[in-house]
C-alpha cells in the first residue's frame, strides 16, 4: 500500500487526481468521524469534512516533511468543525446535550463520558502522541502500519502506543473522566468512525481535488472562515514559543525591511553580560489585534556567563501552571572585541536568529542599579531585522517586544513582555 507521503508528494508535484483520491478514502472515515463526534449533526460533519480536505488540497504543497498526514487531518477536522460551532453559533447548545448524557457505567455510556472531550484532549496532547493515537485507533490502523506510518519498528509503535494511552487516559482523568486503560482502549476502536453514505468519498475526493471550485457558498464560506483561523492560529501559536525564544535571541520588533536600511543606528557599547546571570522566573504575556483573549506563559530562565562576561548561555524552560518543563531551549550571546555588536547563536529547534547583531543602546548605572541593552539582529533571510531590549533593575529583568506581523490578512499588532524575578531562594543566598 502506498505511503501517505508519497501519494502526497505524487499530488503536489505531479497534481496526481488519483493519489489525492486514494489519500481522501484512506482518511475520509476518519475525518467525518472527528467532525460528527464534535458537531453530532451529519450534515454539518459531511459539510467539514470536505471543507477539510479542500483545505488539504490548497495547502499540500506547504505541509512540512515529514508530516503524519492522519495527525494533521485529525487536528484540522477538529479545528474546522469548531470554527462551523461558532459561526452557526451552536457551541452551548452543544454541550448541554452532552451534560444531559445517561450517567451510567454502561458500554455506551463510557463512550458518552470520553466522547464529549475527546478530541478536544487528543489535540492537546503532543504531535507524537496524537499521531499515535490516531492512527492505531482513529483509523484503526495495524501496528505495522503505525510503526511505517512514523517511520520506526513494529515494536518500537506498540509501546509509542501504549504511552500516547496512558497520557490520552491521565489527560481524561484530570477532566473527571476515569476510565481504565483497557476499557478506554476497547471504547475508541469502538467508536472509532462512523458509517459513511454510499459514494461520500468520492464525492469529497471530487469537490476537494478542485480546490471547492464546484463546492456550494456555504460550504466555501467554512473553507475561508476556518483556513483564515487556521492561519491566526498557527501564527498566534508560532509565536507564543517563537516570540519567547526571540526575545533572547533578538527579536522585539519585527519589521519587513532590509538591516542594512536602519537609520539612526549607532553602535554602542557593551562591557559585559554579567548582569543576566543565574536563575530566573516568571512569566511571558502577549496581547494584540485580532487575539480574543491574553497569551500568558510561566517560564524560567538558566543563565550562565564565561569568557569574563564576554559570552552568556541561556537555557529557557517553557513550564506548566505545576512549574514542570513543556519544552526547553538553549542558545548563547557572545561580544564582538569591541563591545558594540552581538553574535548569537540560535537554538536548532528555532534556527532563525544566527549571526551578528548591532548594539544600539547599553547603559549601566551603578547608582540605581539598572542595566539596559538594546541591539538588532538579522533574520536568517536577511530581509528582516529584530530588535530587543533587556533591563535588569535589582533582582528584575524585563524584556519587550513589538510585532507588526504583515500576511495576506492584513496587519496585526502585537505587543509582547518577558517579566522575570529572582527565585525566592536566591534572593535569600
Amino acid at each position: 500500500m502506498p505511503r501517505d507521503c508519497d501519494l502526497l508528494e505524487d499530488f503536489v508535484s505531479h497534481g496526481s487526481e488519483d493519489a489525492f483520491r486514494a489519500l481522501v478514502e484512506r482518511h475520509t472515515a476518519m475525518v467525518h468521524g472527528v467532525a460528527l463526534r464534535t458537531l453530532r449533526d451529519e450534515a454539518l460533519a459531511q459539510e467539514v469534512t470536505q471543507a477539510v480536505f479542500i483545505i488539504l488540497g490548497r495547502k499540500a504543497d506547504a505541509l512540512p516533511r515529514g508530516t503524519i498526514l492522519a495527525g494533521w487531518l485529525y487536528r484540522t477536522a477538529r479545528f474546522v468543525a469548531l470554527e462551523a460551532i461558532r459561526a452557526q453559533k451552536r457551541r452551548q447548545k452543544h454541550y448541554e446535550e452532552f451534560a444531559r448524557m445517561n450517567a451510567t457505567d454502561s458500554p455506551d455510556s463510557l463512550w458518552n463520558k470520553v466522547a464529549p472531550v475527546l478530541e478536544e484532549v487528543v489535540c492537546r496532547l503532543s504531535d507524537a502522541d496524537r499521531n499515535a493515537i490516531v492512527l492505531r485507533f482513529i483509523e484503526e490502523r495495524s501496528f505495522a502500519d503505525v510503526a511505517s506510518a512514523l517511520g520506526t519498528t513494529e515494536a518500537a509503535a506498540k509501546m509509542r502506543v501504549g504511552r500516547a494511552l496512558e497520557k490520552l487516559r491521565a489527560a481524561l482523568t484530570r477532566r473527571g473522566v476515569v476510565v481504565p486503560a483497557a476499557a478506554l482502549m476497547a471504547t475508541l476502536s469502538a467508536h472509532s468512525a462512523a458509517a459513511l453514505p454510499p459514494g461520500f468519498s468520492t464525492a469529497v475526493a471530487t469537490v476537494a481535488h478542485a480546490k471547492g471550485t464546484a463546492a456550494s457558498t456555504a460550504l466555501l464560506d467554512l473553507v475561508s472562515a476556518a483556513s483564515k483561523a487556521l492561519a491566526w492560529y498557527k501564527m498566534k501559536s508560532g509565536l507564543v514559543v517563537g516570540a519567547m525564544v526571540m526575545f533572547l535571541v533578538g527579536s522585539a520588533l519585527l519589521l519587513q525591511q532590509k538591516l542594512g536600511g536602519q537609520t539612526g543606528a549607532h553602535p554602542q557599547h557593551v562591557a559585559s553580560l554579567d548582569p543576566m546571570a543565574g536563575e530566573w522566573e516568571g512569566t511571558f504575556e502577549m496581547t494584540g489585534a485580532g487575539m480574543p483573549n491574553p497569551v500568558r506563559q510561566p517560564v524560567a530562565l538558566s543563565v550562565r556567563t564565561t569568557r569574563a562576561g564576554r559570552s552568556c548561555e541561556i537555557e529557557m524552560r517553557v513550564t506548566n501552571a505545576a512549574g514542570k518543563p513543556t519544552a526547553v531551549y538553549r542558545f548563547t550571546h557572545t561580544l564582538n572585541k569591541t563591545g558594540d555588536h552581538i553574535i548569537t547563536a540560535d537554538d536548532p529547534q528555532i534556527a532563525r536568529m544566527n549571526g551578528d547583531g548591532i548594539i544600539t543602546e547599553g547603559v549601566e548605572d551603578r547608582n540605581s542599579g539598572v542595566w539596559r541593552v538594546t541591539f538588532r539582529t538579522p533574520d536568517v533571510s536577511g530581509r528582516r531585522y529584530s530588535e530587543c531590549r533587556w533591563i535588569r533593575s535589582g533582582n528584575e529583568l524585563s524584556i519587550t517586544r513589538r510585532d507588526q506581523i504583515s500576511g495576506g490578512q492584513g496587519t496585526n499588532q502585537l505587543e509582547s513582555v518577558l517579566k522575570l524575578h529572582r527565585p525566592i531562594a536566591e534572593t535569600n543566598r
